[in-house]
């Protein structure tokens, strides 16, 4: 953390869902996408479900369509990889984190799945804050409820493990409450309690699966998820201090 005589940064860190670049009612939505963020004006972004070279979203590299056009850097880290085919390349989905400072130690993680589930993961990266260190981590958890339980127990287990301050966002596909949000909350805050927000699904946000927890010493200063139809998520954004 930074050290006592420094004085404190305020960062806009985001959570949000792409669905692959596209809409509420699945129609191609990744130029609105990036109008979304943009207004949103985030230091870290973890985006959610985010394609790369697949034809469904027109091989497009969308981690770097949303880099280029929000002037951020970029870490892309592929849950899924298509097929090998002659003359072709393998299409990715996963997870892109998008910084407005340099960012160090990038990479995927793979969390434990379930045989015939969609792979899960997380994807990490190092960035520098007013001189200290600090982890941002995005990940993407399972629909089924074991699964879920040992990808919970694996990312904290991991986390525990470094000895940085860390900010974690993505989409949980669990409720507070749940034994994997009680998990994750002995060591982390949910900077989103307390706000009774909604982030899924988008049309009638009743239930929220998004969330962006944070190491004690990481203060809230304010949360909101935006009002828009632009994914089947709404984003989510939390104001912090460190």
């Amino acid at each position: 953390m930074p050290e006592r005589d420094a004085p404190p940064v305020a960062l806009t860190v985001v959570s949000y869902n792409i669905r692959g670049g596209r809409d509420m009612d699945g129609l191609p939505a990744l130029d609105r996408q990036v109008q979304v963020l943009r207004s949103m004006d985030a230091d870290l972004m973890a985006i959610q479900e985010v394609d790369r070279h697949w034809s469904r979203s027109g091989n497009l590299d969308q981690a770097a369509v949303l880099a280029e056009n929000l002037g951020l850097h970029c870490c892309f880290a592929p849950n899924l990889l298509g097929p090998w085919k002659p003359g072709e390349r393998p299409f990715e989905y996963g997870l892109a984190i998008l910084s407005r400072a340099p960012f160090s130690e990038a990479a995927g993680v793979a969390l434990p799945g379930r045989p015939g589930e969609e792979p899960r993961g997380f994807a990490q990266v190092l960035v520098e804050i007013n001189g200290s260190p600090l982890l941002f981590v995005n990940t993407h958890f399972g629909l089924d409820p074991l699964e879920r339980m040992r990808q919970t127990v694996f990312l904290r287990d991991w986390l525990a493990g470094r000895n940085q301050p860390v900010i974690l966002a993505g989409d949980f596909n669990m409720i507070r409450g749940s034994e994997e949000y009680r998990l994750l909350t002995e060591s982390l805050r949910d900077l989103t309690a307390g706000e009774g927000l909604g982030t899924f699904p988008s049309d009638r946000p009743l239930s929220q699966i998004d969330f962006v927890f944070a190491s004690p010493g990481i203060s809230k200063v304010g949360v909101r998820v935006l009002n828009t139809l632009d994914s089947d998520h709404l984003p989510l954004a939390a104001q912090v201090c460190i």
